[in-house]
């Protein structure tokens, strides 16, 4: 801050760090604020002094920061909660964790890096407050990975940057679903399905925030990666109806079904799949009329425990599943491997497997 101070009098200057949008308070919660004097006639610049101020001031920098890409770079919502709520930001200088959230508030440690820190747990309060809850409590879980990895994904794409520094998580990998680990491991799949549709050809990095976010405000608590994906196609359809597909059917599956092995409740389109696509228990599975599903490498599409497969095209229309060639390895093909599974197949070609159906005491 600086002023020209008039030939006599002496003049004062109290700063906090307080603004419409956030404000930053110390470790031992009084508002981060800074004063002096002057009474000389001249220019004064006050600065803030010393580590404890500096790192009040970054977390308020990039608070606001974080506060103006979601403006800019997340748009055409009635809920914008970046708006409606005022943040505050806890410099906390202990070295427990690198930064947390509470729903309202966040608290940053030493490790902030290019603001990652910082605008990976403001968005955790953007996504806490969409909804009224977080995704998932259990470390373990799809919702809590959830939280975790789409958190990643604003904090990386509001950088332009897939590497997460402070904790050395990074997007631009190509993690299959389920993976093994704890919310910030697993994370890095949902995240990553997100930042490779964001490069797909046809998509734009804003674009795909719209999306992600327009997804979030739909999502339940404790949901799976799999209904996330179904929420991203519904928030890119155009009339309505996501079962004759939607503008950007193909990236979406490309980014989470062969980049990371994630998918939803149906398929539609022309899709090459290059890993075996096994569903979670108890869900369902529906392929489109006139999709052809391409699987290669050997991969196999197998319905889990009270899963259900429908698919049901038509004469104009058949489902065509193509296994390109038999592998006696893998013996791909349709598995239904328990006697809970069921499935219902109509006008569909399936061609090149190893068995085209495996229905070991399965109806299908």
């Amino acid at each position: 801050y600086s002023i020209t101070v008039p030939s006599s009098g002496t003049y004062s200057i109290n700063a906090s760090l307080d603004g419409p949008h956030c404000w930053v308070t110390s470790y031992n919660l009084p508002l981060a604020t800074y004063s002096d004097t002057a009474s000389t006639s001249s220019d004064h610049n006050w600065i803030w002094q010393g580590a404890d101020h500096y790192n009040e001031y970054f977390v308020f920098y990039y608070m606001n920061m974080a506060w103006q890409e979601f403006n800019n770079k997340v748009s055409g919502f009635t809920s914008n909660h970046w708006y409606t709520n005022k943040m505050q930001g806890k410099a906390y200088y202990g070295a427990s964790h690198n930064g947390l959230a509470t729903g309202m508030r966040i608290e940053i440690g030493f490790d902030n890096h290019y603001g990652c820190s910082v605008y990976h747990e403001y968005s955790h309060n953007v996504i806490y407050q969409t909804n009224g809850y977080w995704l998932g409590s259990n470390y373990t879980t799809d919702g809590r990975a959830m939280d975790e990895g789409l958190a990643d994904f604003f904090s990386c794409s509001f950088r332009n940057d897939p590497i997460r520094y402070a904790s050395n998580r990074r997007l631009d990998t190509k993690m299959k679903y389920p993976g093994s680990g704890g919310a910030h491991t697993r994370g890095q799949i949902i995240g990553g399905a997100c930042w490779d549709l964001a490069h797909k050809t046809g998509m734009t990095l804003n674009y795909v925030n719209t999306l992600v976010y327009e997804a979030v405000t739909n999502m339940l608590f404790e949901e799976t990666f799999g209904d996330f994906m179904d929420e991203i196609l519904s928030a890119d359809d155009n009339d309505g109806n996501i079962f004759n597909g939607t503008p950007h059917d193909d990236q979406i599956c490309d980014a989470f079904v062969n980049d990371h092995n994630i998918y939803g409740s149906y398929l539609a389109g022309n899709l090459n799949i290059t890993n075996d696509i096994s569903t979670e228990n108890g869900k369902s599975l529906t392929i489109i009329p006139g999709t052809t599903l391409t699987f290669t490498n050997g991969a196999s599409l197998t319905i889990g425990s009270y899963g259900t497969l429908t698919a049901n095209g038509t004469a104009a229309a058949p489902i065509t599943f193509d296994f390109v060639s038999p592998n006696a390895t893998t013996q791909n093909g349709i598995k239904f491997t328990t006697n809970i599974s069921m499935g219902t197949i109509n006008y569909c070609q399936i061609r090149n497997a190893y068995r085209g159906i495996y229905e070991n005491g399965v109806n299908v």
